[in-house]
């Protein structure tokens, strides 16, 4: 065995390659190849972490490629590599593994790496990589959590979310008694022997390395159909629950999946993966958006819309950095919004607007788009009161300034299908979102997107017999902070009936005449409370 601190030195040799902290200018060597396809077939229990099997990796080298480096923990164990059917030498340190080849491969050639390992996952972060726990007092379950960047805990990959493959195979052997769900479509369940049993799951859409996953436990299988608009066939919703008490108790809560697919199919685009189905996994504290399967511990309506709604945004057109997460979490937090508004009432939607913009005010310093300095930072990436709940409040005053839901939702969809089954970054959603509405964005997305903070509105209002003046003062909650420019509705309201103006607010003060149709009784701003600010009248 050669020690850790030898192949610290010797590694830059082998490799012509500097070896940085972690690895990072090796693993710039994954550049060299464009992932096609992933095998698994791993070894799973519902007790414990443990894995063991392989993974195949298929990939296109897109330049001459002498080196192969993937990511795999550390913690694990390689038994072997096979590299196109033959069994080669490899490094596996700082959790890399590196196949120095005695042949260039040309750029455009087609190979594949097999990885047998084995071992147990030590959950990172946010409970990353694989979990064990009990649920519902008797059931014991493992599951994965790779998001953001820890698919590496638990198989050999490349983490890249600009490099999605076109498809996977995930082939489960687990215990008897045991359901093990997945990614796509379940092509076979064959016994193994007496006590064990292989499911052979099928993802034939592509998909990007942290939505691949597995959940094992000894669950119940609910599953129903249910209609797509403008299909003649059904959708399968396969759901992976932990007992048939479980499905029969909260059946509602189950139910309202199929209501949810068919809103958001109609305002979205068509579920983007009707070959194969949309379910859940139940898995301990978790809500994860999972390719066609999401893992999520209960079936609360807002989450089951929150989770259902990243297969359009986060799975079917993904992020194209971290930087960016909005393009996921943003649109998903405001899917909730969605789903109040259309499926239960405005008064409760209005009431989670309510609640966004609170949430958002208890801190209002930093950026929804995430800075350079923390793009590896998972807490910073996923922050509540930025990544979602700012995220979906800026959406929700997209929508007001476009102040047309027909365009507001027929942009969506071209973001949709412009993108499908890739990624994009936030300055691709600002240039379709300019190209469908008209409207010049950036000082939206300068102010609302890059910048931080949010207005404070002060007013101040006074009539004669036919005109009303109204003086609207704004200023960054931030001190120092640049100010918004936004049409802000004002309501002026009569003694028998009220008008809703728009006002363009773009100074630090702003002064308005307006004819009125009588005596104004009272003025305010922002009656709809469209805009993420603070509102004060100004009294005598």
């Amino acid at each position: 065995m050669i020690s850790r601190a030898i192949l610290t030195l010797i590694l830059p040799i082998l490799f012509c390659s500097p070896l940085s902290a972690g690895g990072g200018d090796l693993k710039s060597l994954m550049d060299k190849y464009d992932m096609k396809y992933w095998e698994f077939n791993l070894n799973i229990t519902n007790l414990s972490t443990r894995i063991s099997g392989n993974v195949v990796l298929q990939a296109i080298s897109t330049t001459p490629l002498d080196t192969f480096v993937c990511e795999l923990s550390s913690q694990m164990t390689i038994d072997s590599i096979l590299f196109n059917n033959t069994s080669v030498p490899y490094i596996h340190i700082n959790d890399l593994i590196l196949i120095k080849q005695k042949v260039v491969i040309p750029a455009g050639q087609l190979f594949s790496v097999s990885v047998f390992y084995y071992g147990a996952s030590d959950p990172s972060g946010r409970g990353k990589g694989i979990n064990n726990a009990i649920a519902e007092g008797t059931n014991r379950v493992t599951w994965t959590l790779s998001e953001p960047f820890f698919s590496y805990k638990w198989w050999p990959c490349k983490q890249d979310l600009r490099d999605k493959a076109d498809s996977v195979a995930i082939n489960l052997t687990t215990s008897r008694g045991n359901l093990a769900g997945s990614n796509g479509i379940i092509e076979s369940v064959s016994d193994i022997d007496s006590n064990t049993q292989c499911f052979k799951w099928k993802c034939r859409y592509p998909i990007a390395f942290y939505l691949v996953f597995f959940a094992v436990s000894n669950y119940y299988d609910y599953s129903f159909y249910t209609a797509i608009p403008g299909r003649s066939d059904s959708l399968l919703v396969q759901n992976f629950v932990y007992s048939k008490n479980y499905a029969t108790a909260h059946k509602a809560d189950i139910d309202q999946t199929g209501p949810l697919l068919r809103l958001f199919s109609s305002l979205f685009g068509e579920y983007p993966f009707m070959k194969e189905k949309y379910g859940h996994c139940m898995t301990p504290g978790t809500a994860m958006e999972h390719q066609t399967m999401t893992t999520i511990d209960r079936f609360d309506f807002w989450l089951v819309a929150h989770e259902m709604s990243h297969h359009w945004f986060g799975d079917y057109v993904t992020c194209s950095n971290w930087h960016d997460i909005w393009l996921n979490e943003g649109f998903a937090s405001y899917a909730e919004y969605i789903a109040y508004e259309f499926l239960k009432s405005k008064t409760t939607a209005a009431s989670w607007l309510a609640n966004t913009h609170k949430t958002v005010k208890t801190g209002p310093a930093g950026s929804i788009y995430v800075p350079g300095a923390f793009i590896k930072d998972d807490s910073r990436i996923f922050d509540w009161r930025l990544s979602y709940r700012k995220g979906a409040s800026i959406i929700h005053i997209l929508r007001y300034l476009i102040n047309d839901d027909e365009k507001f939702f027929k942009m969506l969809r071209a973001w949709l299908s412009q993108n499908a089954n890739s990624v994009a970054s936030a300055e691709d959603f600002k240039k379709i979102a300019e190209s469908e509405t008209g409207l010049d964005l950036t000082a939206f997305f300068e102010q609302w997107y890059y910048g931080k903070g949010y207005p404070v509105y002060r007013f101040k209002w006074d009539q004669t017999d036919k005109e009303i003046h109204i003086t609207i003062n704004q200023k960054n909650i931030l001190a120092g902070k640049p100010g918004f420019s936004i049409p802000l509705e004002v309501k002026i309201q009569y003694l028998l009936e009220n008008e809703v103006v728009r006002l363009l607010v773009d100074k630090s003060e702003n002064s308005f005449t307006l004819p009125i149709k009588s005596i104004v009784t009272e003025v305010s701003l922002d009656p709809g409370n469209n805009i993420l600010c603070d509102i004060q009248k100004i009294e005598d």
